[in-house]
C-alpha cells in the first residue's frame, strides 16, 4: 500500500520541537548568566574603588598623625626657646595636654647635656626633688641597666612624663646606646628632628618595638648658624618615645577594616627593614608572606623625622569577591525560572501541532486507501459481468462511505482552521496571561473550595485543595526569599515595641485551632515580663515553629510553648513529641531549601527557608535560636528574645532610626517628648490613668507616619521618634497638638540628632529640658502652639 506523499514528514516533528526547546534553554541562560556576571563585576569594581579611597584617606590621616608629632615636638622647642630655664612642673604643664592629644606618644622626656665633671651635681639635684635612686644609667645588651661608665658627657633623662610605667627610662643616658646617639649627633649637626629606626623600647610594655624622636635645645644665648656653633651650644634633647603600634592604632582608629591589611615599613636598628601589620600587630620582615597576585594594593611613602617610611594598604582577593548582595543571583534566578516557563509553552503549542499532523496524516492514508478499493472494484465489473449490479451496489456503499470520509475530512480541516486561530490568539495573550498575580490565583480557588461558583464532587475539592496548599507554598517561598533578601542586604527593619508573650501565645494558638486536630497544645508561661520586639515579626517566627510541630506531630500527640526568664532574656521553648530528628540531620536544619525529619503521611513539604528566616529575625532582635531533638521523642525549638525595659527601647529605637537617617542629607533622628502628668492628674484610680495613658499612646500612634516610633515610657512621658529634619519636627508636634484628643492639656518638647545629643538617653534629657521651648538647639525656630 502507498503512504501519502508528505507521510515521511511526522517523524521530523518531534526532534525540531526540542531542537528549539534546547535553542531557547541555552538563549535564557546564557542571557541570565551573562546579567548576572555583569552585576557580579560591576559590584566587584565598586568594592575595588572603595577601597583604594579607604586607602587614601587612611594615608591622608597616617600623614597627619606624623605632622602632629613633628608640630608637638617644634612647640616644645619653642617652649624651651622662650624660657630661661623650665622646671619639671612647668615641664609636666606643658606636655600633659600633648600626651593627651597624641596617643602615639608613649613618653615625653628632657636629657640635658652633662658633662663628666657635672655628673655629681646633677645627680644630687634630682634626688633632692625627691628622686632618691636617681643615678645615670646605661643599658646593656642583655636588657640590664646598670650605672654608667665615666664618660665626657652624658644626656640623662632627667623630665619624664607620664612617669608612671616609664619608670626604667628615669637616668638612662640615650648616648650610651650606639643608635640612638647616632640620631642624637645627626640631630644636633642639623639642628632638626631627627627619629630612630626601629629600635628596642627601655620602657616596659607590651610592645617594646618602637622609635625615639630627638630635638635638639640649644643654649638661649648661644648662636647656632655654623655645624661648630650648634655643637658648642647644644643644651640638650627632648625625646619623644613613640610606640609604633599605639600609633599606627590611632591613626587608624575611624577606618572600617572588612577585609583590609595595613603595613609599616621602616628601616630597623636590628637589620633589615622591619614590617608592622595591622591588624594582627605583629612585625616582620619586609618581604613578609607571600602576596596574591590578585591582591589589590596602595602604597604611600612618607618621611618621619629624617627615617623614610612606606605606608601600604591591602584588600585580599577574599574581601574583594565577597558577595554583599543578592541582585546577581536573583537575577540570575529569574531569568531561569522565566526561561523554563517560556520552554514550557512553546513545547506544549509544537506537540499540539505535531498531534494535528498526524491526525491529518492519518485521515488522508484512510481516504487513499479508499480510493484504491473503489479502483479495484471497478476493474472486478469489467473482467465480471455477471456481477455488475452486485458491484453497482457496492460501489454506491463505498460512495457514500467516501462522502462520509469527505465531510469528516472538511469538518476535521475547519477544526484545523479553528484551533490555529485560537493558537494565535493564545500566542498574543500568553504574556499577560504570565504576569496574572498569586492572589488573583489564591482568590478563584477560595470560591470554588466555598461553593461560591457552584457545588464540586469529593475529588474536585481535594484537587483544588492541593492546588490552593501549592499557591500558599509559592506564596510562602516568595515571602521567605523577599524576607531573606531583605535581611542579608541590610534592608529589613523593625517596629519593636512592649510585647506581651502570654497573651501572644494564646492569640496565635486560638487562630491554629481549627488545623490543631486532636492534637493537645499547651502553654506554660507564669509571670514572664515583656519583650522588645517587632510583634508582626515574633509572630512570623512562631507561626513557623508551631506550623512545623503540628506537621510532625501525630494527631494524639501534644506541643507545649513553655515561656521562662533568664538572665535579661525571655526563652520561649516550643516542645512537640513527634517523631525527633537524627543527628547527622542537624547540621543542616539552618540551610537554605535543607529539608529535615519525618512529616505525616498526606502532609505536604516546606520551602526549606521557613527556619532560615526565622534565625534571621530572632538574630535581628538581639536574640538567638536553639534545637535539641531525640529521635522518637519530640523536638524542642528554643527561641531567646531581650527582656522590655525603657532604656532598651530608647537607645535600639534611636540606633535603628539613625542608621535609616544616614542616607539621607540634612536628616537625623528627631525626638519629641510628650509630658502627660497634668492629663493622667485628673483620674484618680491607677487603673483609669494607665488606661488612658495606653489610649493616648495609641492616639498619637495613629497619628504619626509608618516607620515612626512611639514608645511609652514611666510614669507619664510619651515619646516619639523620627528620621526627619529640624521641619520635619516642627510639623510632628504641630500635627499632635492639632489631632490627639486632651492636646491642651499635654507639655511638648523637641531635640534633634545630632546638634542636641548624639546618643538617645541625652537627646531625651534634652528635650524634656525644654518643654514648650521649641527645639533644644538654638539654631532652629521654635515649636510654640
Amino acid at each position: 500500500m502507498r503512504r501519502a506523499p508528505w507521510s515521511h514528514l511526522a517523524p521530523l516533528l518531534f526532534p525540531q520541537r526540542w531542537l528549539v526547546a534546547v535553542a531557547m534553554i541555552t538563549a535564557g541562560l546564557g542571557l541570565a548568566v551573562g546579567v548576572s556576571r555583569m552585576l557580579e563585576e560591576s559590584e566587584r569594581q565598586a568594592r575595588e574603588e572603595q577601597f583604594r579611597k579607604i586607602a587614601l584617606e587612611t594615608a591622608h590621616q597616617f600623614r597627619q598623625e606624623v605632622a602632629a608629632v613633628s608640630d608637638a615636638m617644634q612647640s616644645i622647642g619653642i617652649f624651651y626657646g622662650a624660657s630661661r630655664e623650665v622646671e619639671r612642673k612647668e615641664f609636666r604643664a606643658f606636655t600633659a595636654p600633648l600626651l593627651k592629644r597624641l596617643s602615639g606618644i608613649g613618653a615625653l622626656a628632657w636629657a640635658p647635656r652633662v658633662t663628666g665633671h657635672g655628673r655629681s651635681s646633677l645627680e644630687s639635684a634630682v634626688r633632692a626633688e625627691g628622686f632618691s635612686d636617681f643615678q645615670i644609667l646605661e643599658w646593656l645588651d642583655a636588657g640590664v641597666m646598670v650605672s654608667a661608665a665615666e664618660r665626657t658627657e652624658y644626656f640623662p633623662v632627667t623630665y619624664l612624663e607620664p612617669h608612671e610605667g616609664h619608670e626604667l627610662l628615669l637616668g638612662f643616658d640615650f648616648a650610651s646606646e650606639p643608635v640612638r646617639r647616632a640620631v642624637m649627633m645627626a640631630a644636633r649637626d642639623s639642628g632638626a628632628i631627627r627619629a630612630t629606626p626601629k629600635v628596642k623600647l627601655v620602657q616596659e610594655g607590651h610592645s617594646p618595638d618602637g622609635v625615639v624622636v630627638f630635638l635638639p635645645i640649644y643654649q638661649n644665648t648661644a648662636p647656632t648658624d655654623t655645624l661648630e656653633q650648634r655643637r658648642e651650644g647644644l643644651a640638650g634633647f627632648v625625646a619623644a618615645i613613640v610606640r609604633v603600634s599605639r600609633f599606627v592604632q590611632r591613626a587608624l582608629e575611624k577606618v572600617e577594616l572588612h577585609g583590609i591589611s595595613f603595613e609599616l615599613e621602616m628601616p630597623s636598628a636590628d637589620g633589615p627593614d622591619a614590617v608592622y601589620r595591622f591588624p594582627s600587630d605583629t612585625w616582620g620582615p619586609v618581604q613578609g608572606p607571600a602576596r596574591s597576585s590578585a591582591d589589590v594594593i596602595v602604597s604611600e611613602r612618607l618621611t618621619f623625622a629624617g627615617q623614610p617610611w612606606m605606608f601600604r594598604c591591602t584588600l585580599r582577593p577574599e574581601a574583594l569577591t565577597r558577595r554583599v548582595s543578592w541582585q546577581p543571583v536573583s537575577i540570575l534566578m529569574l531569568g531561569v525560572l522565566l526561561t523554563v516557563i517560556m520552554t514550557a509553552y512553546v513545547l506544549a503549542i509544537l506537540s499540539h501541532e505535531v498531534k494535528t499532523q498526524q491526525l491529518v496524516i492519518k485521515r488522508t492514508q484512510e481516504l487513499a486507501e479508499a480510493n484504491q478499493a473503489l479502483d479495484q472494484r471497478n476493474r472486478d465489473l469489467v473482467r465480471r459481468e455477471a456481477a455488475m449490479q452486485s458491484l453497482l451496489e457496492d460501489l454506491e456503499v463505498a460512495k457514500r462511505r467516501i462522502e462520509e470520509q469527505a465531510k469528516t475530512l472538511q469538518a476535521s480541516n475547519d477544526k484545523l482552521r479553528e484551533m490555529a486561530a485560537l493558537k494565535d490568539e493564545f500566542v498574543a495573550k500568553v504574556s499577560h496571561e504570565l504576569r496574572t498575580p498569586l492572589t488573583s490565583v489564591k482568590e478563584g480557588l477560595s470560591l470554588m473550595l466555598d461553593g461560591a461558583l457552584g457545588q464540586t464532587t469529593a475529588d474536585q475539592q481535594d484537587f483544588l485543595k492541593t492546588m490552593d496548599g501549592d499557591v500558599d507554598r509559592l506564596t510562602e517561598l516568595i515571602n521567605n526569599m523577599l524576607d531573606l533578601s531583605k535581611i542579608e542586604a541590610g534592608r529589613m527593619r523593625l517596629a519593636r515595641t512592649k510585647v506581651e508573650v502570654s497573651t501572644l501565645l494564646e492569640s496565635l494558638v486560638r487562630s491554629y485551632q481549627a488545623i490543631v486536630g486532636g492534637r493537645t497544645v499547651r502553654i506554660d508561661a507564669k509571670e514572664v515580663p515583656p519583650v522588645f520586639a517587632d510583634t508582626n515579626r515574633i509572630i512570623q517566627v512562631l507561626t513557623n515553629l508551631l506550623s512545623n510541630a503540628i506537621k510532625f506531630t501525630s494527631d494524639d500527640g501534644a506541643i507545649t510553648f513553655r515561656v521562662t526568664p533568664a538572665a535579661g532574656q525571655v526563652v520561649i521553648a516550643v516542645e512537640d513529641t513527634g517523631p525527633g530528628i537524627a543527628p547527622e540531620e542537624m547540621p543542616k536544619l539552618f540551610q537554605k531549601f535543607s529539608q529535615v525529619g519525618k512529616q505525616g503521611a498526606g502532609v505536604p513539604r516546606g520551602t526549606g527557608l521557613g527556619l532560615v528566616v526565622c534565625k534571621e529575625l530572632v538574630e535581628l532582635h538581639g536574640g538567638r535560636i536553639e534545637v535539641t531533638s531525640e529521635l522518637d521523642r519530640g523536638t524542642t525549638f528554643t527561641v531567646r528574645l531581650p527582656v522590655y525595659s525603657d532604656a532598651l527601647a530608647l537607645s535600639e529605637s534611636f540606633r535603628e532610626l539613625q542608621e535609616a537617617a544616614a542616607g539621607e542629607e540634612g536628616h537625623g533622628v528627631g525626638l519629641i517628648a510628650v509630658q502627660t502628668e497634668a492629663l493622667l492628674r485628673a483620674q484618680a484610680a491607677p487603673p483609669a490613668r494607665q488606661e488612658t495613658f495606653d489610649r493616648l499612646a495609641h492616639d498619637v500612634r495613629h497619628h504619626l507616619h509608618r516607620g515612626d516610633v512611639v514608645l511609652t515610657l514611666a510614669p507619664s512621658w510619651v515619646v516619639v521618634m523620627a528620621a526627619v529634619n529640624a521641619e520635619g519636627v516642627q510639623a510632628i508636634v504641630k500635627r499632635l497638638r492639632a489631632t490627639v484628643p486632651g492636646a491642651d492639656r499635654l507639655r511638648f518638647g523637641a531635640a534633634l540628632a545630632p546638634h542636641d545629643g548624639s546618643q538617645a538617653e541625652a537627646l531625651f534629657q534634652a528635650a524634656t529640658t525644654h518643654l514648650e521651648q521649641g527645639l533644644a538647639s538654638v539654631c532652629y525656630n521654635e515649636v510654640r502652639p
